[in-house]
């Protein structure tokens, strides 16, 4: 199992946390693990994350559960999120150099600055390019 990869969903609600772990085996998805973390009252209010930190708190202690090899794919709301996929620049970057292009990129289509921006993007081998989630920091 050293080089397989479990695929972890997470759906943070208002109570706590629903987590699933699956694993592809045969052609077919199998369930590894699930989880049900409870979350301290206060934590998410209408759907939004208030007490980032009591939620890091909780998932770091979630997180010594996990393998090395992991894959973890987080529901936001569609209505602040944008999802697009970035073609790889002309020259290429440093991991740092890249992090604040992607950046850079999804703020100018969203006409917000990227200072106001939580981004994560993964590598597209087949577009040459990314995979870009890009959603509104808590404030704006």
């Amino acid at each position: 199992m050293a080089f397989r990869n479990w695929r972890i969903g997470m759906h943070i609600q208002q109570d706590h946390i629903a987590i699933v772990a699956l694993l592809l085996e045969r052609s077919r998805w199998a369930l590894r693990r699930w989880w049900s973390i409870p979350l301290m009252p206060g934590t998410v209010r209408q759907g939004i994350v208030v007490d980032v930190e009591s939620l890091a708190r909780q998932l770091q202690s979630w997180r010594r559960e996990l393998p090395l090899q992991h894959q973890a794919c987080i529901a936001f709301p569609a209505a602040r999120t944008l999802q697009k996929q970035l073609p790889r620049p002309q020259i290429s970057l440093r991991e740092s150099e890249q992090a604040t292009w992607i950046a850079s990129a999804m703020a100018q289509q969203l006409e917000m600055p990227a200072s106001s921006l939580c981004v994560d993007y993964v590598d597209a081998r087949a577009a040459d390019g990314w995979r870009v989630t890009a959603g509104a920091a808590p404030g704006y």
